[in-house]
């Protein structure tokens, strides 16, 4: 591998890689890791795993790792270099005996890891540090049985000196050009530099040849090099249909082409109830304290006044001269009764200290909440997924109330990315299908939305107008301020003081919008 400028040899990293003096790449704040997470979204098949090394699992964790490998592949993508990689179909038995069916591509070219370096520079940096990682990386995606693909086909192949055509069984059609000649029977589709029958010293072609022979240099198909090569039909779908979400804004990158949302509500009969700690017991009693908040109405009457509602029991004084005939019945209600709903951020960029921090936010929010709402008004959600589904997780609502069962299954969602606005969206029509309270929803995030900004603050501005009011609580970052007219921070090294924030904030929120 090259140098690419900064920095000296060092770090320990496997083997030598070429890494900065102060080491800037390992810092979360500015190094390798915010590149990672500030790129745009990439739409990847969630049917194929990413096979990454225990290494780069442990230096970035499984969302930042795969994430890497994705930018990775979407490089070699734009310069079309996937062809180079090392296919394969493998058979697997599972412990029942049942046969699995994959195929494999392996990113096992240094010489493809150095040309995309040398062409996108920008990156060279990130892709050098990880090299070793991304070389032993490989793409596994389960397929169908042979024989079960689909049947009927054609590839076919044109030179500038000749012509060779073969016919067999598979799917597809392709065309390629160059000077040799060749000609013979193949099955499937195909394209690359090694095998099939037509192409030669030009662009390769397309259709796989079983027996395939040329004047001068084979071309076309997917496969490895051998008498007869498979098809990688499945590889390159998921290839062709991964993309990443532009244009982004700032933190976002979808925008209207969500996909609606899905609520994932939890099987948790066979879980054990949740035993919370003393901490957020603490911290729960401590919200609870600081909470001005009192649903009971209280109401006086008061008689003898020159204004308000006629008293009939005063008639009888008023030849007398006594004006002070009227009453008038004082409110002395702290608030109009609402419904509360907490949202929790579970996507990658929280993994780590975050999300344990807001595990443990959410579980003293429940512990405080629980005592004044009623379990028909209290809602707790957390939301992950693609953009083709995001996906809203059920800890709580008035269907599913075991939160102490449900919440079990936190460090078990599967950490992707947050589309808040659509979720939140799909979250206001859930809850006003229930009731026609107003609502508070307290969002718990890293405040780095996946869709688009613009969008959400209106959908922010809609829910509003119809008094479901959102609020912002950033877990160590203070971009929630830049999203919600509501908000405040959280730090992990203040944990402290999150009872006094949270309680603050809605009683800021209760008094100024639920009088």
């Amino acid at each position: 591998m090259g140098k690419y400028g900064y920095g000296s040899w060092g770090m320990g990293y496997g083997k030598k890689t070429w890494s900065s003096t102060s080491g800037w790449e390992s810092s979360h704040f500015g190094g390798f890791t915010r590149i990672i997470y500030d790129y745009p979204y990439i739409k990847f098949d969630f049917k194929a795993d990413i096979d990454i090394t225990s290494k780069l699992r442990t230096n970035l964790g499984v969302f930042a790792g795969e994430k890497l490998i994705k930018m990775y592949l979407m490089k070699c993508k734009e310069l079309g270099y996937i062809k180079h990689f090392t296919k394969e179909k493998v058979t697997e038995k599972n412990f029942l005996g049942t046969e699995k069916h994959y195929e494999i591509l392996k990113l096992d070219r240094e010489d493809v890891l150095k040309g995309v370096m040398d062409h996108f520079k920008e990156f060279a940096p990130l892709f050098n540090h990880y090299s070793e990682d991304i070389l032993k990386t490989s793409i596994k995606l389960e397929v169908p049985p042979p024989g079960q693909e689909g049947e009927g086909g054609q590839g076919k192949g044109e030179g500038e000196e000749g012509e060779g055509e073969g016919q067999g069984q598979g799917e597809g059609q392709g065309e390629g050009q160059g000077e040799g000649q060749g000609e013979g029977q193949g099955e499937g589709q195909g394209e690359g530099d090694e095998d099939g029958g037509g192409g030669g010293d030009g662009e390769p072609g397309q259709g796989d040849g079983k027996e395939g022979k040329s004047k001068k240099k084979k071309g076309g198909g997917w496969g490895r090099s051998s008498e007869k090569s498979p098809d990688f039909k499945a590889l390159e779908k998921l290839i062709e249909e991964m993309a990443e979400q532009k244009p982004f804004d700032k933190w976002n990158s979808i925008g209207d082409g969500t996909g609606k949302p899905k609520f994932i509500p939890f099987d948790s009969k066979g879980n054990s109830e949740y035993q919370f700690t003393e901490e957020e017991k603490r911290n729960g009693e401590m919200i609870l304290k600081q909470l001005d908040i009192c649903f009971d109405p209280k109401s006086d009457e008061v008689k003898n006044l020159k204004l308000g509602k006629l008293d009939t029991s005063k008639l009888a004084e008023v030849p007398a001269g006594n004006v002070s005939v009227y009453k008038q019945t004082l409110e002395d209600q702290d608030t109009k009764a609402f419904a509360v709903c907490v949202l929790a951020d579970m996507s990658g960029s929280m993994e780590g200290r975050r999300l344990h921090t807001q595990f443990k936010l959410l579980n003293s929010l429940y512990l405080a909440l629980s005592e004044i709402i009623p379990v028909d008004d209290l809602h707790i959600y957390g939301h992950s997924g693609g953009s083709d589904e995001p996906k809203i997780y059920t800890f709580c609502n008035p269907y599913h109330p075991d939160y102490r069962r449900n919440i079990q299954q936190y460090y078990g969602v599967y950490n992707q990315s947050n589309y808040d606005g659509v979720v939140i969206q799909e979250v206001h029509k859930k809850i006003r299908e229930k009731t026609d309270r107003p609502v508070i929803l307290i969002s718990l995030s890293d405040g780095q939305p996946c869709d688009s900004v613009q969008n959400m603050k209106q959908i922010l501005e809609r829910a509003r107008r119809d008094e479901f009011v959102t609020v912002g609580i950033g877990i160590d970052t203070e971009y929630v301020k830049e999203l919600y007219a509501f908000s405040r921070v959280v730090y992990d090294h203040k944990l402290s003081e999150m009872p006094r924030e949270v309680a603050s904030i809605v009683n800021h929120v209760v008094k100024s919008e639920f009088k």
